[in-house]
Order: structure tokens, then C-alpha cells, then sequence
């Protein structure tokens, strides 16, 4: 009897200990969890961590406008102190919109690049338009290309269409006084020499200003089709003048 009270006293005093070890291994991991959320919630918000936050909210929908708006506050957050930036509770917020800008910037890319692969089936045309130019001036090698337009018209009266390249530039003329111009070449060959101050159709419609040609292609890129190689297609694009001059000479 005396073996099996001894016995059973151990027994309870372990449990005792166990229940005693729950306790505090309870104890401490509420503190613990205690402490972090103190650390959060007591991040000071001081003024610069506030004006942080307010900034990030009044982000909005992200659009390409944003970018210079995005990079200044991802920037101004690596200026703050540790305590600052655990203060910016919606740091993740700014990163997604920095997320979302790549994302725009990566389409618009692509887009341009598809448009850009249309407008170069017609870079011979434009650098023959361009040497014609040549063949007219007094002084060629001083041509300063401003803008190019390529209208290609489809003439319903006869059933045909024909092609201009509108060429906006400045050049020397022979006595060496600048002068400024626009030419166009029509059907590969023909030139006329035009003022300053003609107003082009191929201008117009590239921009997006003609009523009945309004079809955007492209940036600068109008057409009354979507389906530029239909025989009854009538459009214009503003040539990219970067991109021209990495893929021809003149």
C-alpha cells in the first residue's frame, strides 16, 4: 500500500510538472506573439511615415502617367529609417503599382513593335522619297529630315490607288542660307515642292483628325480599314524616325 501511494504521488506530481511546463511555454509564446504585434502596432507614424502612406493611397488606377509619380516614391522610401518604413503599413501597395507600371510599359512595347513591323514594309518607298528629295536640292547633304508622313490613297473614281511620302525638312540651298520645306513624292517619283504652311491630308489623317479615316492602327497610325492590304484601304502613319534610321540609311 505504502509502495502504491509513493507511486501515485509521483504520478501527480509529474502531471503537476507537465501541466506547470504547459503553462509556461503558453505564457511565453503569448508574450512573444504580444511583443510583435506590440512592434507593429507601436511602429511610430510620424509625419514623413504618414505623408508616405497618404501618397501611396492616393495612387490610384496605374497608368504610364504614373511612372515618374511611382519611381519618386520608391525612391523616397529608401531615404526613410527603419522605423519609418515598418511604419509604411502599405509598402506592398506601392510595389504592386510598380508591378502593374511594368506590365503597361511591357504591352505598349509589344504594341508598338507590331505596328512598327507594318509601317516597315514601306521604308523603301520612304527612302526612295527621300532620295528624290536629294536629286531636287541645291545642297542634299545638309537635308534635315523633321517629320515623314506615307499616305497610301485608294482612288475610287478609277479604281487604283496611289502612294505619297510628305517629307517635312530644312537644308541649305545654294547660297548657303537655310531654308525650310515640305516635298512630296508621289507614285515612288513624281515631286512637288511645297510650302511650309501646306496643310497635308496625310498629316490629318495620321493624327487622327480626318472624320471618315479614323481607324487607329497605331500611335500616329490611321487607316479606314482594319485590313491595311485591302485594295480599298486608304491610310497614314506618322514615320518613326528612330526606327527608320536604324533599319535605312539617307
Amino acid at each position: 500500500m505504502i509502495l502504491l501511494y509513493i507511486v501515485d504521488m509521483e504520478a501527480k506530481t509529474l502531471m503537476k510538472r507537465s501541466y506547470l511546463w504547459v503553462i509556461i511555454c503558453f505564457i511565453a509564446v503569448m508574450t512573444m506573439t504580444a511583443c510583435r504585434n506590440n512592434t507593429v502596432s507601436d511602429a511610430v507614424v510620424d509625419e514623413v511615415s504618414q505623408k508616405m502612406i497618404d501618397d501611396i493611397n492616393n495612387l490610384g488606377e496605374i497608368t504610364l502617367e504614373d511612372e515618374d509619380q511611382i519611381e519618386k516614391l520608391i525612391n523616397r522610401y529608401a531615404t526613410l529609417t527603419d522605423a519609418q518604413k515598418n511604419a509604411v503599413h502599405n509598402y506592398s501597395v506601392l510595389l504592386n503599382a510598380q508591378d502593374e507600371l511594368d506590365t503597361i510599359k511591357k504591352d505598349q512595347k509589344d504594341q508598338k513593335e507590331a505596328y512598327l513591323e507594318i509601317e516597315r514594309k514601306y521604308y523603301d518607298e520612304i527612302e526612295h522619297g527621300i532620295s528624290v528629295l536629294k536629286s531636287e536640292l541645291k545642297n542634299p547633304a545638309s537635308l534635315d529630315i523633321k517629320e515623314i508622313y506615307y499616305l497610301h490613297a485608294y482612288l475610287s473614281y478609277n479604281n487604283s490607288s496611289s502612294t505619297y511620302v510628305e517629307i517635312v525638312y530644312s537644308a541649305k540651298n545654294g547660297l548657303g542660307n537655310s531654308i525650310d520645306g515640305i516635298a512630296e513624292i508621289s507614285n515612288m517619283n513624281s515631286f512637288v515642292g511645297l510650302d511650309a504652311v501646306y496643310c497635308s491630308t496625310a498629316k490629318e489623317i495620321a493624327v487622327g483628325q480626318n472624320k471618315k479615316i479614323n481607324i487607329k492602327i497605331g500611335e500616329n497610325f490611321y487607316s479606314n480599314t482594319q485590313d491595311i492590304n485591302s485594295k480599298e484601304a486608304y491610310f497614314s502613319f506618322l514615320v518613326d524616325l528612330e526606327d527608320f534610321k536604324q533599319n535605312k540609311t539617307y
